[in-house]
């Protein structure tokens, strides 16, 4: 299904920012997005080397996650406490949490040129975002569902609508899904726009660093999305193939 398994420490140096890394296993949530999309992916992030956003000096050359989860209990590298929605946290740090799981992760390493540009870019959107909170599950289940209906709307208009409460509402009412619109005005907090779930997050950060479109709508992309399963539209790059990697050892997950 992959390409060779490849051990974390030979391929830990080639690792890029913009790479993703898309992960099988996990709980309630997870399963049911296996379910509904017909895919093993159930959680998304992204690459982000230190030395592209300020953090050589911190980090020094161990690659982060960037990434959005309701809980991971592994600390946050920028804001100490923080254990849910947008975390930046060492990637063999997680891969070591996670062999205990039984999770299958890989890596699909994207060929593109990233420029200054690209990575002011995406430190500007993380200073927005990374204070954000992970959506509940009722939160999270609606807006994908929004998500895929603004998509939908705006390939078949050819023409970008916005996320936002007032117009969400406004284009659910015309297509005659008077339910969703009910749910939202007894319930209005479901549609909170300072969450991201982990698909949503990579997106909003593909864009920001234009890799994707604007007039891509990033409540719409699940795990999925992102994986050689579709065809993702991006600009002036590629995602490479699946590469399975392997959990460090231990002894590699610390300052090097």
């Amino acid at each position: 299904m992959f390409n060779t398994n490849e051990v974390y420490g030979d391929i830990e140096a080639s690792l890029k920012t913009g790479d993703i890394i898309l992960f099988h296993g996990g709980e309630s949530v997870s399963k049911l997005i296996e379910t509904l999309e017909n895919t093993p992916w159930t959680h998304v992030g992204m690459i982000v080397h230190p030395s592209d956003i300020g953090l050589s000096e911190k980090c020094g050359n161990r690659p982060l996650l960037w990434h959005s989860t309701p809980k991971l209990n592994i600390e946050d590298v920028e804001i100490e406490s923080k254990d849910y929605g947008p975390e930046i946290v060492y990637l063999d740090e997680v891969l070591n949490l996670l062999k205990s799981y039984n999770y299958l992760v890989v890596v699909r390493k994207l060929d593109t040129e990233r420029t200054a540009k690209m990575m002011d870019s995406l430190k500007q959107f993380i200073n927005k975002v990374h204070n954000d909170n992970f959506p509940t599950e009722p939160q999270l289940f609606l807006e994908y569902i929004i998500g895929k209906i603004m998509n939908a709307i705006n390939r078949l208009f050819k023409k970008r609508i916005s996320y936002n409460s007032t117009l969400i509402v406004k284009s659910i009412e015309n297509t005659g899904l008077k339910f969703i619109v009910e749910k939202l005005e007894k319930k209005p907090y479901l549609l909170n726009l300072h969450t991201e779930f982990c698909s949503e997050l990579v997106a909003q950060t593909y864009i920001a660093m234009d890799l994707l479109s604007e007039e891509e709508v990033p409540q719409s992309f699940s795990p999925k999305s992102f994986s050689s399963q579709e065809n993702l539209p991006l600009n002036n790059a590629k995602l490479e193939k699946e590469i399975t990697i392997s959990s460090p050892p231990k002894e590699l997950c610390s300052n090097q």
